[in-house]
């Protein structure tokens, strides 16, 4: 649920004027038909924690990296991208391929829920390659929604902040 806190602020009846702001700020920088909601400064994102107050412990900052989607998005300079999570197979303009496919239909036999890390990402472009042929075996056999396929990629997810979801282990640790 991306900017699902600053949205309820910024529809408040009475919103402050840095929401108003930050909220204009992270629309006019994503229009475009990627489906992708990005904000480009780390300082509005820092802005963004602190407008949200109590509601921050709850949230992810969450860094994401593709060759593809920088050269549309270009690219915001990090000195630690974070504790890398793992891989979403996203379609530009639809979303992420996992939650349609995995999370959202009966298409998928249940081994692929548990081929995901603890985070329900991938761990490797292997994997996403695999995943994104039988998505498109669902989509030809009509099982899944007709999509343009053409237009996925794998994105790289970094968890810049955030309460741990899971505990990583370490071989031989």
């Amino acid at each position: 649920m991306p900017w699902f806190d600053l949205d309820e602020l910024y529809y408040d009846s009475n919103p402050a004027e840095s929401v108003v702001a930050l909220r204009n700020r992270l629309t006019q920088r994503n229009r475009d038909a990627l489906g992708v909601e990005l904000l480009g400064e780390l300082s509005d994102i820092t802005n963004c924690l602190q407008l949200i107050g109590g509601m921050a412990a709850a949230n992810e900052v969450i860094a994401i990296h593709s060759n593809e989607l920088a050269k549309v998005k270009g690219w915001v300079p990090v000195a630690n991208p974070g504790d890398w999570m793992g891989l979403d197979v996203v379609l530009y303009g639809g979303g992420s391929l996992l939650r349609e496919g995995i999370f959202g239909s009966d298409f998928f036999d249940p081994k692929w829920g548990h081929r995901l890390n603890c985070n329900g990402l991938f761990s490797s472009r292997a994997e996403c390659e695999e995943y994104l042929g039988e998505y498109r075996r669902g989509v030809e056999q009509g099982r899944l929604e007709s999509v343009e396929l053409d237009v996925v990629d794998f994105v790289d997810l970094y968890r810049m902040s955030a309460v741990p979801l899971c505990q990583r282990t370490v071989p031989g640790a």
